[in-house]
């Protein structure tokens, strides 16, 4: 189906200068971005304005709707009940519905799929159990691939913002051959509303507790120099955040300050070549302030920290049609991020920790490019028949400069005093070939596909011990050679019923999935030199899956039933070399034996009336990793589940639409326990369940929206440490960050000439 544009959308603000860090030949765009951002603004430019009457072109979803939805993250756009992997799509209603302005408030809705609090927007996703904690030392090297309009923002997809979002595809288990080394544990697509050949504007406005306001606009346009259109949407959001800093006496240090752009533009250049562009601009000026000793909302940090991200990035997407089957397609895509990220060493101030004296703090500031073209050859002779064949290219770079300072001094540990710094530059390229057939049975359908990619990377630092007076350098050049792919079958099933419910339209399918991740080495200090390096692992992934919807489409059922095991699996945990000190607690990356991961994930759609919907889904998930050698002074082989892998979550919304301009829904979203990291730390959160609630109304050009977020206002944890952060002793002990409280918040917009206005 055609996906109904969100009812609402975005805001201007002029993009702050960008910050200049320790590498400057790597600040501000270089020439040959600079040369085609400037093709394509001034494409977008062209003669904008179009005397076009609104017409319409759409309808509201409501709570009896159950219509086709596509999923565009593959080598082919498929109905989502054609799609041979467990996969949910969150679409621009029920976004717009649950009151959500960040992927972040959508992650209840996601079985199997978890994040780690150590940012102040989640940016570190788990799939299936499968996914990095954090980044505070090492080059990226992620799991779990995050795409937003084609751009690569995997690992920095803090910046996430929902605005004139159309659709989220969250795509579980290996996506080998479509995306590669990324997509070990699955892949988070985020597309934007295209534009449409309608004049139509609308702007908008929210206030909410904890001094929370927003304001967004958005602006479509025809063009008339090309047939197409042009859309812009903006929003800026500010809010104080939850914690109040006790020492400084002020309520803003957790707060966020987000600035989202977004242009999009579509154009028919001849009757068989199109081209699509975005562009994003994202300005994250958050703090993060959110750990203290006693684990509440109050924090006592004198140098409370930041996570701060700037983003410009484009995607520019050519579709040339060569003859009725064959198409050829090119994207290129560019992301420039500039993060600081910086943090309280030791939550506290001289005052909290007298007599002792305890004062550290970490600076880090990254400077990331990456950059990627993609030529694809597609030949279809039917909806299920046809090959693609495609080259894959991409470089990056990311640069950092963290300095780690501090000291210490009381009656028994005596002096201590840190001024550590690292520079470094990490340079990687990635060359891929794959292919994908698609080839209809007698009665099913068969996919192959296979994917062959060369990576290579360079990495050089140099760590200045001020304190020591010491100089020292690393270097890595690892070279991997990859693989991966896939092979389904589908078969269609009979039609039967159920009582007086008949399913004509249902399918069985059973998928194999091959993927892989590169090598790489650890950065942090202190480390023994045979914990610098580690492998590349790979994944096979067993998947077995069932989609069924009645002849009235009043229900719809869809579960998928999956084990992945892993080769040379990369675990990541903890280490503090000194006790005394709490900067010494570092991460590193090793390679245990291998590990599992089986599960299940049902989603379940019933329409109850014309005006009541309810909306289940849920995953179950059991992992296990084997034969991981720890450091330390008592060395031992662990065996154990992962972490941040709830054997139960999911959620439950129940949606009350009695007309077009109306609805209510309610939603339960929450997971079992987990770990928080692996050993040394054995430590689990506390499973929970979350109540949100939304209101909508419409009339005339004017819309409302009340939403509560955690109704019942219960605390629950998003990540846990275990180290030594008290004086004299430095126990370690388990700290824990809470999620967000309860928050209530009401949106007001109007509507300029919407051909969907009521």
């Amino acid at each position: 189906m055609t996906h109904t544009p969100p009812p609402m959308g975005a805001l201007p603000f002029p993009p702050r200068a960008p910050q200049h860090h320790a590498f400057n030949d790597l600040n501000g765009p270089n020439k040959t971005h600079r040369w085609r951002l400037g093709v394509c603004i001034a494409l977008l430019l062209i003669n904008p304005w179009r005397g076009a009457q609104a017409t319409e072109s759409g309808g509201d979803v409501t709570a009896g709707s159950l219509g086709e939805i596509v999923v565009t993250a593959g080598l082919r756009d498929q109905p989502l009940e054609q799609i041979n992997a467990s996969t949910t799509v969150i679409d621009a209603t029920t976004v717009h519905q649950s009151q959500a302005v960040h992927f972040e408030e959508l992650l209840g809705q996601l079985p199997n799929v978890n994040w780690a609090g150590d940012t102040q927007r989640p940016r570190y996703f788990q799939i299936r159990g499968l996914g990095e904690l954090e980044e505070y030392q090492g080059a990226p090297n992620p799991s779990v691939g995050v795409l937003i309009d084609d751009m690569d923002f995997s690992s920095i997809g803090g910046v996430a913002s929902l605005i004139d979002v159309d659709q989220v595809d969250v795509l579980r288990g290996p996506q080998g051959t479509a995306f590669g080394a990324n997509a070990l544990a699955g892949l988070i697509y985020l597309t934007s509303h295209a534009p449409t050949p309608d004049l139509e504007a609308a702007a908008g406005a929210a206030v909410g507790n904890e001094n929370t306001h927003i304001e967004r606009g958005i602006l479509n346009l025809p063009t008339s120099a090309l047939p197409g259109g042009v859309r812009l949407a903006m929003e800026r959001l500010d809010t104080d955040g939850a914690y109040h800093n006790a020492y400084l006496n002020r309520n803003d240090t957790n707060g966020r300050h987000d600035t989202t752009a977004r242009l999009a533009a579509q154009f028919t250049l001849s009757p068989n070549v199109e081209l699509a562009a975005h562009w994003l601009h994202a300005q994250f000026n958050d703090g993060y302030d959110a750990w203290s000793p006693e684990g509440g909302r109050t924090t006592h940090s004198d140098q409370p920290g930041v996570d701060q991200q700037t983003s410009d990035g484009y995607s520019l997407k050519l579709n040339a049609r060569l003859d009725e089957r064959n198409h050829l397609s090119v994207l290129n895509s560019a992301v420039v991020s500039r993060l600081v990220y910086s943090y309280d060493g030791d939550w506290g101030n001289a005052t909290y920790w007298a007599p002792y004296t305890d004062q550290f703090s970490e600076t880090q500031r990254r400077e990331r490019r990456s950059e990627s073209t993609d030529v694809r050859w597609s030949n279809d002779r039917s909806a299920q028949q046809g090959w693609r064949l495609g080259l894959f290219h991409q470089t990056l770079r990311e640069s950092l400069n963290d300095l780690s300072v501090g000291m210490s001094a009381d009656p028994i540990n005596g002096p201590y005093q840190q001024n550590l710094q690292t520079l470094s530059v990490f340079d990687s390229q990635s060359t891929a070939l794959y292919g994908q057939i698609d080839q209809p049975l007698q009665r099913g359908s068969l996919s192959v596909g296979l994917r062959a990619e060369h990576h290579q990377a360079s990495y050089q630092d140099h760590v200045n011990d001020a304190i020591a007076d010491e100089l020292t350098s690393h270097q890595f050049k690892p070279v991997d050679h990859l693989w991966g792919g896939h092979l389904s079958l589908t078969e269609p099933l009979r039609t039967f019923a159920i009582g007086s419910t008949e399913f004509p339209d249902g399918h069985v399918n059973l998928t194999l999935a091959r993927g892989y991740k590169a090598s790489g080495f650890n950065l942090s200090n202190g480390l023994p030199d045979n914990a610098l390096t580690y492998k590349a692992e790979s994944d096979l992934n067993v998947e077995a899956g069932i989609d069924l919807r009645s002849r009235d489409h009043r229900l719809q059922w869809k579960a998928d039933l999956f084990r992945m095991t892993r080769q040379d699996a990369q675990i990541k945990t903890s280490y503090q070399s000194d006790p005394t000190n709490p900067n010494t607690f570092v991460f590193y990356t090793g390679n245990a034996a291998n590990a599992w991961h089986q599960g299940l994930e049902s989603e379940l759609t019933v329409r109850w009336s014309d005006t009541l919907s309810s909306l289940w889904r849920m995953g179950l998930l059991k992992t296990q990793f084997t034969h991981f050698t720890t450091l330390g002074d008592a060395q031992q082989i662990e065996s154990r589940e992962l972490a941040h892998a709830p054997h139960v979550s999911g959620s439950l919304a129940l949606t009350y639409a009695p007309n077009a301009a109306n609805f209510l829904r309610i939603e339960w979203s929450g997971m079992s326990g987990y770990y928080y990291d692996l050993p040394p730390n054995e430590s689990r959160s506390q499973a929970y369940v979350l109540t949100h609630l939304s209101l909508g109304k419409k009339w005339h050009d004017w819309e409302a929206t009340l939403g509560i977020h955690n109704v019942f206002n219960q605390n629950y944890t998003v990540r846990g440490f275990y180290f030594g952060l008290v004086p004299p002793d430095y126990n370690p002990t388990v700290y824990t960050q809470l999620g967000e409280p309860r928050l209530i918040r009401l949106d007001l917009n109007y509507h300029f000439n919407s051909p969907r206005g009521p």
